[in-house]
C-alpha cells in the first residue's frame, strides 16, 4: 500500500503525478525547492530516494553542479547534521533514474528533499519522486570478524 502526500510533509510515498520543472536562462543562480520530511519518523532510519530527472542544460564545470538531487537535516540548534546526494549531472539527457539511499542521524530535527538546478544555464524536469523508508540500519562493525 503506497502512502500519498500529507500537505507538506510525506514518508513512503510516490508522487507519480506530481512534476518539478526548473529553468536558468539569465544567470547561474541555483533554483530549488524544499521539500519538507517528517524527522520523527526518519531519524535513526535508512531511507531510500529516487526521482525520474530529464535536462537540457550547460555542462557544468564540477561534478556536483546542474541538476539537485539531495537531502538534508539539521540538528536542535539548527545546525547541518546531515547531507546526503546523487549527482544528476549536465548535458542534454533524456528521463532517467536517479536514486541514493541514506542512513540519517537519530538527533534531526527538520529534514528536507531538495530538487533543482545550479551553477547551470538550461532546464531541468523532475517527476515520480519516491521516499521509501527501509528500517533501522545494524551496527555490524564489531561482528564483521567475529571479534578478531
Amino acid at each position: 500500500m503506497m502512502k500519498r502526500w500529507l500537505g507538506l510533509l510525506f514518508v513512503g510515498i510516490s508522487l507519480q503525478g506530481a512534476e518539478y520543472v526548473f529553468e536558468q536562462n539569465e544567470s547561474l543562480k541555483p533554483k530549488s525547492t524544499a521539500i519538507r520530511l517528517e524527522p520523527e519518523r526518519i531519524a535513526g532510519r535508512r531511507v531510500s530516494f529516487s526521482v525520474e530527472a530529464r535536462g537540457d542544460m550547460t555542462v557544468p564545470d564540477k561534478a556536483w553542479r546542474g541538476g539537485i538531487f539531495n537531502v538534508t537535516a539539521r540538528g536542535k540548534d539548527g545546525a547541518p547534521v546531515h547531507r546526503a546526494w546523487k549527482t544528476v549531472g549536465g548535458g542534454h539527457f533524456d528521463w532517467k533514474i536517479v536514486e541514493f539511499d541514506t542512513d540519517f542521524p537519530v538527533d534531526i530535527e527538520e529534514a528536507a528533499v531538495n530538487l533543482g538546478l545550479a551553477d547551470v544555464k538550461g532546464k531541468v524536469e523532475f517527476r515520480r519522486l519516491n521516499v521509501d523508508i527501509q528500517g533501522v540500519p545494524l551496527p555490524l562493525e564489531g561482528a564483521a570478524n567475529f571479534g578478531f
